[in-house]
């Protein structure tokens, strides 16, 4: 494949600075960890973050744009196999030893706000978390809007970026 593809098609810092920063907080955390997790959880991880960031900012997105099964796959990884892969690595004690204390301290206290945590357990909620999965999806891809969103540049985005908060 040409280096051409693995350039941004349209650069987004958010999606650099949150891919590139996840790494290498995680790189960090790895080295810092008392205990290292296993080679595998280490590899999902890094291709979870790295078919992330190809569908979001290469080429791929491009023909995402373009082609709707394209754009199906691009939607699988951002709202599926990214995600399952990142879970999948159990990285919060290596993201955790990877975090810088100046970061550490302002989010752990955002954190434990009661309000913050009392939001957390609500979407957590097994039917909640359920029809949110599935609800973003099928809202999507409603034609009007789906066609809509195709057209529309920051819809597009925030199609995109909802599947992968999602």
């Amino acid at each position: 494949m040409p280096v051409n593809f693995f350039l941004p098609y349209e650069f987004s810092p958010a999606v650099l600075v949150l891919c590139l920063g996840g790494l290498a907080v995680y790189l960090r955390g790895l080295y810092r960890a008392p205990a290292r997790p296993g080679f595998g959880h280490i590899i999902a991880f890094v291709i979870g973050i790295l078919l992330i960031y190809v569908v979001m900012q290469t080429r791929f997105d491009y023909w995402s744009q373009h082609t709707f099964f394209i754009h199906r796959l691009q939607h699988l990884v951002l709202h599926h196999l990214g995600p399952f892969l990142i879970a999948l690595s159990g990285p919060a004690s290596v993201l955790g030893c990877g975090m810088p204390g100046p970061l550490r301290r302002p989010l752990a206290a955002v954190w434990h706000r009661p309000l913050v945590q009392l939001c957390y357990r609500i979407i957590q909620q097994p039917v909640i978390a359920g029809l949110l999965f599935v609800g973003l999806i099928y809202f999507w891809l409603v034609p009007d809007i789906h066609f809509y969103a195709m057209l529309n540049h920051p819809l597009y985005t925030l199609m995109n970026w909802s599947m992968a908060v999602d």
